[in-house]
């Protein structure tokens, strides 16, 4: 499990998350047959969001062997779980690191939690939502 990631969540614009999974030898896992479930939740304003693949296959699902770009090193093939989220629900997420996020995996009857973190929201001035 990743603890406390905190990242940057655009108010009010799309905003679109990738995330690769690796085993303790730092290889990809294949992530053919599971179902995630995604949730955020804030205190203030109150917040309590949910998506699955199953669910909500637009807003999040499986890249399987997608292209992996990283900052530094080489690009290598790996299933990614894609969280697409429009702007009507990144105005719903608070300015700041005031919005948790997790990430469930289930597969084979296992339910286990593969991540989790804080969305720092920023910007929302734009009145088009």
């Amino acid at each position: 499990m990743v603890s406390c990631t905190v990242i940057g969540l655009p108010i009010g614009s799309d905003a679109v998350y990738g995330f690769v999974f690796k085993d303790y030898l730092d290889a990809p896992i294949d992530l053919a047959g599971s179902e995630f479930i995604v949730r955020l939740a804030a205190k203030y304003p109150p917040l309590a969001l949910e998506f699955g693949t199953v669910d909500d296959p637009a807003v999040l699902y499986v890249e399987q062997n997608a292209t992996i770009q990283p900052v530094t090193g080489p690009a290598y093939i790996a299933d990614r779980l894609v969280l697409a989220l429009t702007p009507a629900t990144t105005r719903q997420i608070p300015v700041g690191a005031l919005t948790n996020w997790e990430i469930e995996r289930r597969a084979d009857g296992d339910q286990r939690n593969w991540g989790g973190g804080l969305f720092n929201g920023y910007g929302g001035m734009n009145p088009d939502v």
